[in-house]
C-alpha cells in the first residue's frame, strides 16, 4: 500500500494501454487504484439542493456550520458540485456522519468521494442520509438484527449510539447510503409486520414514485403505470389508526418523511 504520494511512480505493469473499437482503452491496476483511494480517502462531494450557492458562501457555512478542527480545502465542479478535502480524519467523520445538514433551509446532500463520481452528471445519486424506524420492537435492538434489516434499505454507514445501545427508546436511527435515482424504501416487513421508513430533512420525495425530486409534470412512474390505483397521498394523517393504514396500503407516502417540530 502506498503511504505517501511524493514516493509514488508508474512501475510496469501498473497500466496498459490497448484498441477497442479503435478508442484507446487506458486501464490502471491494484496498485494506482490504492493510490487514489490513498489520496481520495478524505474527500467528500456536496451539493446544495434546490438553491445555487457561491464558493465563498458555502466556505463560511460550512465553516461555521461544522467547526471542524483541522483544516479543510474547498473545490467548485460543474452543475454546482463541490469537492472538500479534510486535512483531519475526525473532521471527515463528523461531517460525514453527524448530519443532516442545512443551509438556507436547503438540504445539503453528501457522499464520500468514489471512482464512479461524476460531475457533469446533474443528478444527485447515492447520498448519505439519515433514516428512522419508529416504533422497531425493542426486541429488535442489537446489532446482528439491525445489521439484518438495514440491508434491506441502504448500506448502512453507521448506527446511532443511542440505537447501538438501545436507549433511545422510541426508534432505531440509521445512517445509510441510498441511491436517490431509484425510488426509496419507504417500509420494510419484519416478520410479517410492516416497518415504515422515515427520513429525515429529505422533502423532495414525490409521493407518486417514491423517487426524489420528481413532480408530477415529468414523473416516471405516470409513464410507466407504476400506480394504477392512485391515492391522495397529500392527505394529513390525522390519527394513528389512520396512519398504519396508510402505511400498509399505499407504496409511498408523507408519513416517510420526519416531521420536524
Amino acid at each position: 500500500m502506498v503511504n505517501l504520494e511524493e514516493d509514488f511512480e508508474l512501475q510496469d505493469g501498473d497500466v496498459t494501454t490497448v484498441l477497442v473499437d479503435g478508442v484507446p482503452s487506458i486501464i490502471f491496476f491494484d496498485r494506482v487504484q490504492q493510490f487514489i483511494a490513498w489520496k481520495m480517502a478524505l474527500i467528500v462531494v456536496v451539493k446544495l439542493v434546490g438553491k445555487k450557492i457561491g464558493f465563498k458562501t458555502l466556505f463560511n457555512k460550512v465553516s461555521s456550520l461544522w467547526k471542524p478542527r483541522g483544516q479543510f480545502q474547498l473545490m467548485d465542479l460543474e452543475n454546482d458540485f463541490y469537492l472538500i478535502r479534510f486535512l483531519d480524519k475526525d473532521d471527515f467523520d463528523k461531517i460525514l456522519m453527524g448530519g443532516p445538514w442545512v443551509i438556507f433551509g436547503h438540504y445539503l446532500t453528501i457522499r464520500p468521494w468514489s471512482l464512479d463520481f461524476s460531475a457533469t452528471n446533474k443528478e444527485v445519486d447515492n447520498q448519505i442520509v439519515w433514516i428512522r424506524l419508529l416504533g422497531l420492537s425493542e426486541g429488535y435492538y442489537l446489532k446482528m438484527l439491525l445489521r439484518a434489516i438495514r440491508k434491506a434499505i441502504g448500506l448502512v454507514i453507521k448506527t446511532d449510539e443511542h440505537t447501538n445501545a438501545a436507549i433511545r427508546g422510541r426508534f432505531a436511527r440509521l445512517v445509510v447510503c441510498v441511491d436517490l435515482r431509484k425510488p426509496l424504501i419507504s417500509k420494510v416487513q419484519i416478520n410479517g409486520k410492516t416497518q415504515r421508513v422515515e427520513y429525515e430533512y429529505l422533502p423532495n420525495i414525490y409521493f407518486t414514485c417514491g423517487l426524489y425530486g420528481h413532480t408530477t409534470a415529468f414523473c416516471l412512474g405516470k409513464n410507466i403505470g407504476m400506480m394504477e390505483n392512485p391515492t391522495d397521498t397529500t392527505a394529513p394523517v390525522t390519527e394513528e389508526s389512520d396512519l398504519i393504514n396508510r402505511v400498509e396500503k399505499e407504496p409511498f407516502g408523507p408519513w416517510m418523511l420526519l416531521e420536524r417540530k
